[in-house]
C-alpha cells in the first residue's frame, strides 16, 4: 500500500515560507523523522551523519509540523510529539517512538551500522565531538535569544571569544577516519560558517577538515535541503 509522506524537498512562496511538496512513498518500512523541514537546526547533526554515510534517503522526513505558539501546535492534533511534547521524534517499525536528538542519532547509527566498527579510543573521540557540537549549538542558542542578538553574536565571534576558543582547542583533533562525531562537529561548523563565513580562517586544519566534509555528495544534498539557518546573526 502506498502512503503519502512529506518529503524534505520544498519550494518557497513569495513570502519565503517553505512550502512542502508531497511525495508518494512506496516503502513504509523506513524510519520517519518528525521535524521541521528546510531549517538548519537540531536535525542538522543527524542529517550530516546520514548524508556523509550515504543513508540520507533511508529515512523519511516528515517536515510539515505546526510551529510552537500557534493554535495548531497547541491542539496537539495531526502530528507526533515526544513524551515531553517536543520535536524531533523518530518513529520506526515495531511501535518505536523515540524523542531526544542524541537518542535518535544513536538509534539510526546502530540501525544503519554507522561507526559500529570503531575502536574504543575512536569511539570515545567521536562521542567527544558529538558533545562539543551540542555545546556549540547551545552557545548559538544563548546568543540567538539574548537581549540584544547582534551584540551577543558579536561577542561569541569576537577575537578571544568562545567560538575562537573552541576552534583553537580542536585544531589538532579533527583528523582520522570520519566517525559520527566528526559529522556532528562538521554540522556545527556549518552553522557557524553560515553566521560568520570567515570564522575558520585562522584554523587551517579545521578549515581543511570542513572543506573535505563539504565536498561529500551527501553533505551537499543536506545543505541544499536545509537552506534556511535557524540562528540569525543580527537582531533584525
Amino acid at each position: 500500500m502506498h502512503t503519502i509522506h512529506t518529503s524534505p524537498f520544498f519550494h518557497t512562496s513569495n513570502n519565503r515560507t517553505p512550502q512542502l511538496h508531497l511525495l508518494i512513498m512506496s516503502d513504509t518500512t523506513k524510519p520517519t523523522y518528525h521535524y521541521w523541514a528546510g531549517v538548519a537546526s537540531r536535525g542538522h547533526y543527524l542529517f550530516y551523519t546520514l548524508g556523509y554515510n550515504g543513508k540520507l534517503d533511508d529515512i523519511i522526513v516528515k517536515g510539515d509540523q505546526p510551529y510552537p505558539g500557534t493554535p495548531e501546535w497547541a491542539s496537539g492534533e495531526g502530528f507526533i510529539q515526544s513524551k515531553m511534547g517536543q520535536l524531533p521524534v523518530l518513529t520506526d517499525e515495531g511501535d518505536v517512538s523515540i524523542g531526544q536528538g542524541r537518542a535518535i542519532l544513536n538509534y539510526l547509527c546502530k540501525k544503519f551500522s554507522i561507526g559500529q566498527d570503531l575502536s574504543l579510543a575512536d569511539y570515545g573521540k567521536s562521542e567527544e565531538l558529538v558533545e562539543q557540537a551540542n555545546d556549540i549549538h547551545n552557545l548559538l542558542g544563548k546568543a540567538h535569544y539574548g537581549a540584544d542578538r547582534t551584540v551577543s553574536m558579536n561577542e561569541i565571534f569576537a577575537s578571544g571569544g568562545p567560538v575562537e576558543k573552541v576552534l583553537n582547542a580542536y585544531e589538532d583533533h579533527v583528523g582520522g577516519a570520519v566517525a559520527p562525531g566528526h559529522c556532528c562537529f562538521a554540522a556545527a561548523l556549518n552553522l557557524l560558517v553560515r553566521l560568520e563565513p570567515e570564522c575558520l580562517a585562522k584554523n587551517p586544519k579545521i578549515k581543511a577538515f570542513y572543506d573535505e566534509i563539504q565536498a561529500n555528495e551527501g553533505i551537499k544534498t543536506v545543505n541544499e535541503r536545509c537552506p534556511y539557518p535557524y540562528f540569525k546573526r543580527n537582531s533584525n
